[in-house]
């Protein structure tokens, strides 16, 4: 109780008396803590969580993680960032431009900085790489650029797609990946591009999602594996060589909306 009232009286004397100490710059926790730690003064700037870690390392995003892993800036949690990956900031969005890492499995943080991770960028991030199995897409996810996985051939799962809100899967995003089996498409899903799939010797089926009218060149070329289609009505265009040498496809339903099967669709 007497430290509380000393406290509470230096701290009205040196309201007091302020304009006569122009140089004085010091707080409560000074006064109670004249003693501190000067190794500590740096963290200063950190929120005060019970939690926090005044240690917190920065990784090469700029977060300062607590003991619990989480951000204390933006509150993304560490199992989310990957030092390896590079992400370009905008103002109000990010984007996955390049991957430096060898790991097998890859999270795509949901967020960078307090801002969205939207798209993986045309910057060929993944091409070839060879140890990559899996990747996850966080669900505020819209697009994936030209050629993001493409020649990623141990690749076999795309966790989390399904649910995200990606609208856009761009030419050869996925091309020559020969051993992923399986891919649920979301259904925010609107443009498919050329050669998206193709070479993806490994996909025995696909469902196109409702949002998707058309099916661009060779999209799904060179899918040997591939045993079932399923095309939702509202597709009227499915381009050349789009199921080129599908040579274990059984059936396939064409829409009504289709006006005609172009040159080289079923060849082989």
């Amino acid at each position: 109780m007497k430290l509380l009232t000393i406290c509470l009286l230096l701290c009205i004397c040196l309201g007091a008396f302020s304009g006569c100490m122009p140089g004085l710059d010091i707080g409560l926790g000074s006064l109670l803590d004249p003693f501190g730690d000067s190794n500590n003064r740096e963290d200063s700037a950190l929120p005060k969580d019970p939690q926090s870690n005044v240690s917190a390392a920065k990784c090469a995003g700029g977060h300062a993680y607590n003991k619990v892993d989480l951000c204390e800036i933006c509150g993304v949690s560490y199992a989310e960032e990957d030092s390896d990956l590079k992400i370009a900031e905008y103002v109000e969005h990010c984007c996955v431009i390049g991957y430096t890492g060898s790991r097998s499995d890859v999270k795509i943080p949901s967020k960078y900085k307090g801002k969205p991770v939207l798209s993986i960028g045309d910057e060929y991030v993944f091409t070839n790489n060879k140890a990559l199995r899996s990747v996850w897409i966080p669900h505020v996810m819209e697009g994936i650029g030209n050629y993001a996985f493409q020649g990623c051939e141990n690749l076999e799962r795309i966790d989390g797609i399904e649910e995200s809100n990606v609208e856009l899967i761009a030419s050869h995003a996925f091309e020559d990946c020969a051993s992923l089996a399986d891919i649920s498409l979301p259904d925010a899903l609107i443009y498919l591009g050329e050669y998206a799939f193709a070479g993806c010797s490994a996909l025995t089926s696909i469902t196109i999602p409702s949002n998707v009218e058309a099916i661009h060149y060779a999209a799904f070329s060179n899918c040997s594996a591939l045993e079932y289609v399923s095309l939702p009505e509202t597709i009227v265009d499915i381009g050349h060589d789009a199921f080129t040498n599908c040579s274990s496809l059984q059936s396939i339903e064409i829409p009504d909306e289709v006006g005609c099967i172009r040159g080289g669709t079923f060849r082989g």
